[in-house]
Parts: structure tokens; sequence; C-alpha cells
């Protein structure tokens, strides 16, 4: 038999056990509200692979939010690709059964083309993706600034560009119709600098594309090898 005094004792224990309880399950709950103590991670990075090989990506197209934190492996199957987005300073070369990996932060929005940075054989003019990034606060919207679209044009031969400058107004839409002669070789491909511009005219068809050069300043333009060059002068 359990005498009155040790269940006195034992009732004791119990009840300051309970008030213990109670005192440090409530301290926790004001911890959580207030946001004290909770784990902080860091910001999710999207990671992608992209496959190259004569003459494609695998995929050519990765999107993004604005903001992301974006971790771009590269692997190469057969010879040395590269892969350039000057716009986020990315320039990855891989040689045969290399991969090489860059991270970038994301934190303009758009869609930027890449290419091939290193000559790989004839079909290497055909080797081009997109990178994707969305404004997620807007939903993905991207548009284009307001304003009249200015309309130029740029054709290619043997030998170059027909036109060495461009003039257009900062701020402004500017549609460029680009075409080039089936014998222009690497010319039958156009790339402008920082606007996310890079088109292929494969059979002398004439290619567009609508870009808002941001800032007056002076965005070049050339071939994939560099060797066709101009100058879109935004003022």
């Amino acid at each position: 038999m359990v005498n009155e005094k040790h269940l006195f004792i034992i009732v004791g224990v119990l009840v300051l056990g309970f008030i213990g309880f109670m005192v440090a399950d409530s301290a926790n709950r004001n911890k959580q509200v207030s946001g004290e103590g909770m784990p902080i991670g860091d910001a999710s990075v999207k990671e992608f692979s992209i496959t190259a090989k004569r003459f494609s990506f695998e995929p050519s197209t990765i999107t993004v939010n604005k903001g992301d934190k974006v971790r771009l492996t590269l692997k190469s199957t057969d010879t040395t690709h590269g892969i350039a987005i000057s716009e986020f300073n990315v320039n990855l070369v891989a040689g045969a059964g290399e991969q090489k990996t860059v991270e970038f932060v994301a934190d303009k929005e758009g869609t930027f083309n890449f290419a091939c940075s290193v000559y790989c054989g004839e079909g290497h003019i055909d080797m081009a993706g997109k990178l994707i990034v969305k404004d997620s606060v807007s939903g993905g919207q991207l548009g284009q600034p307001g304003g009249e679209v200015q309309v130029v044009s740029l054709h290619a031969s043997a030998y170059g560009y027909d036109k060495n400058t461009i003039s257009v107004k900062a701020g402004q839409p500017v549609r460029l119709d680009f075409s080039a002669e089936p014998n222009s070789g690497c010319g039958r491909q156009v790339i402008i600098d920082n606007v996310g511009v890079n088109m292929v005219s494969r059979n002398g068809e004439t290619v567009s594309a609508t870009f808002t050069p941001p800032a007056p300043g002076v965005y070049k333009f050339h071939c994939s090898m560099n060797m066709f060059r101009g100058e879109l002068i935004a003022s």
C-alpha cells in the first residue's frame, strides 16, 4: 500500500511535470508565431542538364522565373561544344565525353537565345536554343515597351552583311527582318548581343525577331564565328 505521504509526492511530481510541459509548449508556439526558431533554407536552385551533339541541343529550350538561381550543366557526346549566353556571363565549353557546370542568377526578364560557341562542323549554325526568363510577379507575361515598332532589315551574302550599321531609337520595339543567300556560310546567322536575338536564314527565307534596346548605346551584331560583323546603334 502506498501511504498518504508517498501519494502526495507522486501527485506533486506529476503536477510539476505537467506544468513544465505546458510552459515549454507555450514558449515553442510563441516562437513559431513570431518566426523565431523556424528553419530558413537557401533559395531553391533550378537545375538543367543540356546534352550537346552534332548538331543539336537537348533540350533546346529551358524556362525559369526571374530571380531563380540556375545551375546549368553541359554534356557533350561527340566533340567539343559550347554554350554562350552573354547576358548572364555564361560561357561553357565541354569536350567529347565531358560535362561542365555553371551557376548564375536569372535576374533579367526575357528570351535569351544561345548557340554553340565552338565550331563543330558543317551543321554548326543549326545548334541553337533559348533561355526563357519569366516575370514571376506578373505570371510570366513578357511584354515589349510601348511605342511604334521600328522595322529594319539586314541581308547577308557571301561577302558579308549589306549593312555595317543600323540606327534605331532606344526604348522602342524594333523588328529586324533578316535574310541570307544560301552561299553565305556562317553569315546565314545573325546574333545581336544583349537583346536576345539569334536568327538563322537557312534557304534564303526572311526571318524576323522583335526586341527592344533597353538603353542608348551600341549593340554588336555578328555571325556565330564573328566573321560577319556590324553595329546596331540605339539613340
